[in-house]
């Protein structure tokens, strides 16, 4: 059987669906006859955690676990630093991490992982006979383990990018100095250039990066997105009518995906037609940053919104299948447009109707595309209300339902399939 060493931060216990991704492509890979090798951190800290995703490990999987030094970790733990404790704008967490993201933190802030996972990840190598090396990002600093692995034991190396090297600025460079916009880009143009191919999570995160990166042929970058697993969900369908027509947005959601359009959308459906206050409920489920609380606070909507702390991924898929519409906000920074969100997949796989909010990208071409919701602009207000007016009414007159095309090219093990397919091109 061939085996493939994984370099991953995002893994179990941590929650997230970067972790998603890994963890399902890990426990796939031995039905196409690869045996997984991950390489991660063995204190691993994050804001999310999910105890329940490592059951889902095939008993085939072999963990490395090495130490690492973090200092961003330290600084979060002394400061008492949380996602969802409100605005942080002047907190002294926020000013240590901006001052040492940008002179430190190069490419990110898990830098400090380098030595110790190269190290681990050579012996691993020569001890198990990996045959080909596999690194998932965001964070970069994986891509870059990777590569000096890769180098050192002439492997093979495919850099899987679930973000785009520079999607996060407000991260990795939160000043937004020039110098360290071109450190960035000349960094990650050096790392994937040695890539033996590429993958992105969609056609327009493709041609964006064919467009940057004209070191690597366009032939060597693959199209390989998120996906689901049927297996997780518990009900599929529409459940029985309920007293309220529920919106549930499950996931993240950053001051730069902004809850404020659709809470005026709301507004203005209930302004339109009272009675749908006594009617809808809102329900966010997971981290909800300060700045998001604080716009439903001043909303008027408090009392029809829920917001409900991050849940187990099992407990988040039982909220996508008791509502009635499913909210995706895709956010507002430079690269919204090649992003699709990884957990669109998880809405797809609860078949229930998408309500997208964002620019005219990738995220609504596949929700309108897949014939499974309908998107809008920011901006775009009326029309959201007008939308919702539109399913409340049908779902009262039980002529509410879903209806898509077939969705197996997104089922987690078919994904796997086709990596362990680019696998073989690397090894043959």
């Amino acid at each position: 059987m061939p085996k493939v060493l994984i370099v991953a931060y995002y893994f179990p216990p941590l929650g997230g669906g970067g972790t998603q991704r890994t963890l399902k492509f890990t426990r796939y890979l031995p039905d196409f006859g690869w045996e997984p090798h991950v390489l991660t951190v063995k204190k691993r800290d994050h804001v999310l955690y999910d105890e329940t995703l490592a059951e889902q490990l095939g008993s085939q999987a072999r963990l490395i676990e090495t130490s690492a030094f973090l200092p961003a970790v330290f600084f979060r733990r002394i400061t008492g630093y949380k996602i969802n404790a409100g605005p942080v704008k002047n907190s002294l967490f926020n000013r240590l991490k901006k001052f040492f993201y940008t002179l430190l933190f190069v490419p990110d802030e898990f830098i400090g992982w380098y030595p110790f996972a190269v190290r681990a990840g050579i012996r691993e190598v020569k001890r198990e006979n990996i045959d080909v090396i596999f690194s998932t990002g965001p964070p970069n600093t994986c891509h870059l383990i990777a590569r000096s692995i890769a180098r050192k034991m002439k492997r093979p190396w495919i850099a899987d990018l679930r973000d785009l090297w520079n999607m996060y600025p407000h991260s990795y460079n939160p000043f937004q100095w020039q110098w360290r916009w071109e450190l960035d880009e000349a960094i990650g143009n050096n790392v994937l250039a040695s890539a033996s191919r590429v993958l992105v999570t969609s056609p327009e995160m493709r041609n964006a990066f064919v467009q940057s990166m004209k070191v690597i042929r366009p032939a060597r970058v693959h199209v390989l997105t998120n996906g689901f697993d049927p297996e997780d969900f518990p009900q599929v369908g529409l459940q029985k009518k309920q007293d309220k027509f529920t919106v549930a947005c499950v996931g993240s959601l950053f001051p730069w995906r902004p809850i404020a359009p659709f809470l005026a959308a709301m507004s203005q459906a209930i302004k339109n037609k009272p009675y749908l206050g006594q009617l809808l409920k809102l329900q966010l489920v997971g981290s909800i940053s300060g700045e998001n609380q604080h716009e439903v606070k001043i909303s008027g909507l408090s009392d029809i919104t829920e917001i409900i702390d991050y849940q187990n991924y099992q407990k988040a898929l039982h909220y996508l299948s008791a509502a009635q519409l499913l909210l995706l906000i895709v956010g507002e920074i430079a690269h919204a447009k090649v992003m699709i969100p990884g957990k669109i997949f998880d809405y797809l796989g609860a078949r229930k109707p998408i309500l997208a909010i964002g620019p005219n990208g990738a995220a609504r071409r596949l929700v309108e595309e897949e014939q499974v919701g309908i998107g809008f602009a920011a901006a775009e207000t009326g029309k959201m209300a007008s939308a919702l007016e539109f399913c409340v009414r049908r779902w009262q007159a039980n002529k509410y339902y879903f209806q898509a095309k077939k969705m197996d090219r997104f089922h987690r093990r078919n994904l796997t399939r086709r990596l362990t397919e680019i696998f073989t091109l690397e090894t043959q």
